[in-house]
């Protein structure tokens, strides 16, 4: 009877280790986690089965994990925390969302100048000219993001 208990227990854990893993959000690849884009609809899920937001899963999957440990610890602030993000998740899914599309066009700008350093001792001035128009729309797009996080 005490083996069937224990294995019982033991599946309920796991049931719930798998299910806090899987509400993380990130596929893993090697040593490479790759987010993903979320969604308002995500985070709300999340914050609905992690207990209205005392267990801070909203803000693992947005990447925020040291206040998601700290509404795990405290219990969403007593509650103050959990209760204010169940109308703040959407602009925080959104802040999230417009951080991880700056990062991205960041790495394209820096890649760019790369290939443009290259292409210009390689005497290829035409594509090292598209290179920098690529780079000035880029840069545009970013001045555009930036504005949006304010």
């Amino acid at each position: 009877m005490q083996g069937r208990r224990a294995r019982g227990t033991l599946l309920i854990t796991g049931a719930w280790c798998v299910l806090a893993v899987g509400l993380a959000g990130a596929t893993s690849f090697g040593n490479m986690t790759v987010q993903r884009h979320r969604s308002v609809r995500g985070a709300y899920l999340r914050w609905g089965l992690g207990l209205f937001g005392l267990l801070g899963w909203h803000r693992r999957y947005l990447g925020k994990h040291r206040t998601a440990r700290l509404w795990l610890c405290t219990a969403g602030l007593l509650g103050v925390g959990a209760l204010a993000d169940a109308f703040l998740l959407r602009w925080l899914v959104r802040r999230h969302n417009l951080g991880r599309e700056i990062v991205r066009v960041k790495t394209r700008i820096r890649e760019l100048e790369e290939q443009k350093t290259q292409l210009v001792e390689a005497h290829r001035f035409e594509e090292a000219a598209l290179c920098r128009d690529q780079q000035k729309l880029l840069g545009a797009r970013l001045r555009e993001l930036s504005e949006g996080l304010r």
